[in-house]
Parts: C-alpha cells; sequence; structure tokens
C-alpha cells in the first residue's frame, strides 16, 4: 500500500511538471522528486530487475551509454510517470537509487560499479561517457552532482578504483603482462575523472 500510495503520488506530480514544462526541470522539481521517490519501499521488484539490465547491459561493449541509458529513463518514465526525463531529473533519480543497484553474479549480490570494473573496464565508459559527458556535463542546476559517495560493504567507489589500481600494479610487478599495464593505465585515468568531475573521495575522508 506504501508503495502504490507513493507511486500515485509521482505520477501526478510529473504528470504536471511534464504538461507544464516538458523539456525542462521546474523549480523545486528535484527536492520534490527527493521526497517523493523516497516514500517508495528500498528494494522494490523493478529496481532489482533494473539493476540487473544494468549489469547484463556492462558487456554490451560500444552500446553501453546507449543501452544503460534506456534503461534508467524506461525505469522513470514507468515508476516514475516522468516521459522524456532531462539530465537533471535522470541525476535525481540516480542519485536515489544507485546505493542500492546490486545484480546476482554467481549467486552473489554484487554493486554494479564492482561488477562493472570487473568487466573489460566497462567502469571507465560507465562514469566518463554516460554519467559525466551525457548526464552530469548537461545538467541546468549545477548544485546537483552525481553520488560516488556512498558506502557498499563499507568502501566508496573511489576505494574500489584504487583496490584495482593496487592489484593491477602487483600484477604488473610481477608478470609484467602489457594488458595488465593498458587496465591500470586507464584505472589511473578514471581515478582522477571521479575525483576531477565527481568529488569522490575515500571511505576514510568521509565525515
Amino acid at each position: 500500500m506504501k508503495t502504490l500510495i507513493a507511486f500515485s503520488l509521482l505520477l501526478s506530480l510529473f504528470c504536471h511538471a511534464t504538461a507544464s514544462e516538458p523539456s525542462s526541470t521546474n523549480d523545486g522539481d528535484v527536492a520534490k522528486i527527493a521526497r517523493a521517490v523516497a516514500e517508495v519501499d528500498d528494494r522494490p521488484g523493478w529496481l532489482r530487475v533494473m539493476s540487473n539490465n544494468i549489469c547484463i547491459s556492462i558487456n554490451d561493449g560500444d552500446n553501453i551509454v546507449t543501452t544503460i541509458d534506456e534503461i534508467i529513463k524506461s525505469n522513470i518514465e514507468e515508476q516514475v510517470g516522468l516521459s522524456a526525463p532531462n539530465p537533471d531529473q535522470v541525476a535525481s533519480f540516480w542519485n536515489r537509487y544507485v546505493e542500492d543497484m546490486t545484480c546476482e553474479i554467481d549467486g552473489e549480490e554484487v554493486h554494479i560499479m564492482k561488477h562493472s570494473l570487473d568487466q573489460n573496464l566497462a567502469f571507465y565508459s560507465l562514469f566518463k561517457k554516460y554519467l559525466d559527458q551525457k548526464i552530469q556535463r548537461k545538467l541546468v542546476d549545477k548544485s546537483i552532482r552525481i553520488d560516488v559517495n556512498f558506502l557498499t560493504d563499507g568502501q566508496t567507489v573511489l576505494d574500489f578504483v584504487d583496490s584495482q589500481i593496487l592489484k593491477y600494479e602487483k600484477r604488473g610487478e610481477a608478470f609484467g603482462d602489457e594488458s595488465d599495464g593498458e587496465k591500470l593505465s586507464k584505472m589511473k585515468r578514471t581515478r582522477k575523472l571521479l575525483v576531477r568531475r565527481f568529488n569522490a573521495k575515500l571511505s576514510s575522508e568521509l565525515n
């Protein structure tokens, strides 16, 4: 019942917002999204399905940006009732749910960030090509920032990246594998991107 009431509220809110100004975010829209979506249960079935679909799409190579964008926007339309969401609305939706975006991999619940790190460095495409270039750089409300400073198993996204950098450095020293050197280089670029564009922090730096 709580979920149905929340979805009804969201549908009413965004149908009104879309009718009055379909291509931009009205004043207060982002705050309304945060308040209304907060009423929805923490881990509804659709969120689990969406997360699993994102994990599957991570293996799509060059199609990852288009596929994830379609997944996110279709869920905003279906669950929130907002057609053609703009970058501000996508960012608000993403920030609300990203902490709970886990999928089942080999019988274990794995966060989509960790999974992307294990799949041909799709992590770099996810953050640079999608979240930064397609969403964050196009935000109208500059006070919004894609959240990467949430904790999963006691670690932030930057902690994940640093652990991968250390792994590839050790492997490079031990085996001198050229492919590991390429992965290390891309992971270091990803770290710079996270700090510069997303204000990423280590768990030890959070209050």
